[in-house]
């Protein structure tokens, strides 16, 4: 694997987010739209908290994990709230779950920000908590299929919006030549 990035970020139950990624696959097939949208990587399921450099040091490397331990004490609830999109070009770009109560998540960003701006990507974005669902390759052809698309996606949702989803904070190395992207916990 060849790490283009790293980042923060929290591991999601990926049992419970299988029947979601499976149900979009499995539209997907059916529809013959595989080459439309790029589900994500479902065995990576997480919110990144904060990107960092693809260089890490020694040091920073013991900081991180030191405060990924501290950071696991606290019990942090993800819970789903609704599916929402990213957008470029004034099209839907990337499909999205938000979390439930943000705010928790946002004040963890900015903490990781002050501590490691050093380490940090800056790609200029507000930070919005979000669990990727999958990236539109073929606009046109997916909105034939947006309708029945959300209409899995907010069914999952409304099923499972008490289910917590949370599983730990970890350090990911990220392989964005891959595709979908690969993301692999490595503390």
């Amino acid at each position: 694997m060849k790490t283009t990035s790293n980042f923060l970020g929290i591991t999601l139950n990926q049992l419970i987010l299988k029947t979601l990624f499976d149900s979009l696959k499995e539209y997907s097939k059916k529809n013959n739209i595989q080459n439309t949208i790029e589900i994500q990587n479902q065995n990576s399921v997480h919110i990144t908290l904060y990107y960092l450099d693809k260089d890490i040091n020694k040091s920073v490397f013991e900081q991180i994990q030191k405060d990924l331990f501290d950071l696991n004490k606290e019990k942090i609830h993800i819970s789903l709230d609704k599916v929402s999109f990213f957008n470029k070009e004034d099209k839907n770009y990337i499909c999205y779950l938000s979390p439930r109560f943000p705010k928790k998540l946002e004040k963890i960003n900015l903490y990781l920000k002050q501590k490691y701006i050093s380490n940090a990507i800056d790609n200029n974005y507000q930070y919005i908590p979000h669990i990727t669902v999958f990236k539109i390759i073929n606009f046109s052809i997916y909105k034939q299929h947006e309708k029945n698309i959300l209409k899995i996606i907010n069914t999952f949702c409304s099923e499972n919006s008490k289910i917590d989803l949370y599983q730990s904070l970890n350090l990911y190395t990220v392989d964005s030549t891959q595709s979908p992207e690969k993301q692999k916990i490595i503390a």
